[in-house]
């Protein structure tokens, strides 16, 4: 088939998950922004992920999560009533970048666009590459379980509290987690981008 001209990036911002639970409230969005150039120095195209928080804490910070409050026995210093839910609201920002007179319609170098279907199908420009990449980090926020926070009724004051910082860990892999998957998912199928940083372009 013939090469197919790369997908046009459409800004938007989109609804991820919105939903409340027993212990949390939830809100998820990815926000595609439109593509520019050359930040990071790059001689090909970076298509990147930029997570804040939608929630502000005690001092005025913008922060992702926030645990709820407790009411505890003062004696026993366990944990009598959870007053609210756990609060996990942020906006992924993604963003393609494309070095000094980098185009789009070029070749991928290695990935998406260097698999058979890939070929067969006409889609082996370099635009194509960087719209698998947003659209991992899109199928990861969509497919891949929140971690949920663990603090309950019955707790020591200081097990919530460690179950609330155990929480912001887990959010913080979770985030992490979503670049390696897009490496797996985009740079290294086909031809892998580990072979082209090893050995240069395709023979």
């Amino acid at each position: 088939m013939p090469k197919q001209p790369p997908p046009t990036t459409v800004p938007r911002k989109l609804s991820i998950n919105i939903r409340t639970t027993s212990k949390m409230d939830i809100a998820v969005y990815a926000e595609v922004v439109r593509d520019s150039r050359d930040k990071y120095g790059i001689e090909g195209g970076r298509t990147t992920h930029t997570t804040e928080g939608d929630l502000t804490d005690e001092n005025g910070k913008r922060t992702i999560g926030l645990q709820p409050a407790v009411r505890f026995n003062p004696k026993t210093k366990v944990v009598v009533e959870v007053v609210g839910l756990a609060r996990l609201h942020f906006t992924t920002e993604i963003q393609t970048f494309y070095g000094p007179g980098v185009d789009p319609s070029a070749d991928s170098m290695y990935g998406r666009g260097t698999t058979l279907a890939d070929e067969e199908s006409g889609n082996t420009s370099l635009g194509f590459h960087e719209f698998c990449h947003r659209k991992d980090f899109i199928d990861y926020l969509k497919k891949t379980p929140l971690p949920v926070f663990g603090g309950k009724v019955g707790m020591a004051v200081k097990d919530f509290g460690e179950a609330g910082d155990a929480w912001a860990v887990a959010i913080a892999a979770y985030l992490a987690e979503m670049e390696k998957h897009t490496v797996r998912q985009t740079d290294e199928v086909g031809y892998k981008k580990s072979v082209y940083d090893s050995n240069g372009p395709r023979p």
